[in-house]
């Protein structure tokens, strides 16, 4: 327990606290007088007894005023991004960052997850704005927000909601569903259920399960496409936002074997070509078993060219 004065170097001002320099390299969160601060001491104390791994910012000491009052905690400082600015265009071209550095990191990123979720800990409030990251590492925030067994996650961003998901329930599948919609806006700059579709909004459509790959759904030009990705993947997204499918997307191959096109300048995979540059041949080389509908199953080694989800052309 450390007491704390006359705290003065402000960096960030959120709902619950605001954050300050304490010391070199550490940093220190103070509840605004909104928070439960009895609830929030107890849940600090339970996350001062857990071991988490090094790349989440958690509570190192319990801070309190000069009348020993709780006030906040003591955390390790990450001078990393938010992941949300794997979305801008202009940060991803002044950064040099490739789609195959983007997937190196979501591999990271998901091992660091699935760590956490080994000592029964899920997120809950997992979104692209609580995640930092330094080149291929990622790093977690608000680690006070996470959900415990003991002190369930309170808020949560919507847009990351798993629809599935009843309220303050919060689980693998959960955080998986968030991590999915997470890497889909990092990877293609897009949310999965964004563009515009009538006067229809996003969470709305969410409820309805009307994707970007709903071909009514109109897309800003902004927004690279996903055809740089295998047909296997896209399936995978497909299956988990349209379907309901709680898989857990796997970008490891991507980020190990996707091929550099010097005519765009990035990666794609899943293709002997270009996916951009030679639409009318595309050839996936990747092979594995996908359904084209309930009645016709097809090897991708033999589809020449996807039409759409229901038209696949195929060599003889």
């Amino acid at each position: 327990m450390k007491r704390i004065a006359n705290l003065s170097n402000k960096l960030y001002e959120g709902g619950e606290a605001e954050i300050f320099q304490l010391s070199q390299g550490l940093l220190a969160k103070i509840y605004k007088p909104v928070v439960d601060k009895v609830s929030k001491l107890e849940k600090i104390k339970h996350l001062l007894g857990i071991q988490l791994p090094i790349n989440c910012s958690y509570p190192q000491d319990i801070l309190v005023d000069d009348n020993d009052t709780f006030i906040g905690f003591s955390m390790k400082e990450l001078k990393g991004e938010v992941i949300s600015k794997l979305s801008n265009r202009k940060h991803i071209r002044i950064s040099s960052i490739s789609k195959k550095d983007i997937a190196r990191l979501l591999v990271n990123f998901y091992q660091l997850l699935q760590e956490i979720h080994n000592k029964q800990i899920f997120i809950g409030d997992l979104n692209d704005n609580n995640v930092l990251y330094i080149g291929t590492s990622a790093y977690f925030i608000d680690v006070d927000s996470w959900h415990l067994p003991q002190f369930p996650c309170t808020a949560i961003n919507p847009l990351f909601a798993d629809p599935l998901s009843n309220s303050n329930v919060y689980t693998k599948e959960t955080d998986s569903y968030a991590y999915a919609t997470l890497a889909f806006k990092a990877l293609t700059r897009i949310h999965p259920f964004g563009g515009v579709y009538g006067d229809m909004s996003i969470l709305d459509r969410i409820q309805h399960r009307i994707t970007v790959f709903n071909k009514d759904v109109i897309i800003p030009p902004t927004v690279d496409g996903w055809e740089f990705l295998s047909p296997l993947l896209l399936n995978s997204f497909k299956e988990i936002f349209e379907k309901d499918s709680r898989e857990t997307i796997d970008l490891s191959v991507f980020a190990r074997d996707a091929l550099f096109c010097s005519e765009h300048g990035d990666y794609y995979h899943g293709y002997n070509r270009c996916p951009l540059c030679f639409d009318a041949t595309l050839i996936p080389i990747k092979s594995g078993i996908v359904g084209v509908n309930q009645q016709l199953i097809v090897s991708n080694s033999n589809i020449k060219q996807i039409l759409n989800d229901n038209c696949w052309l195929m060599l003889d």
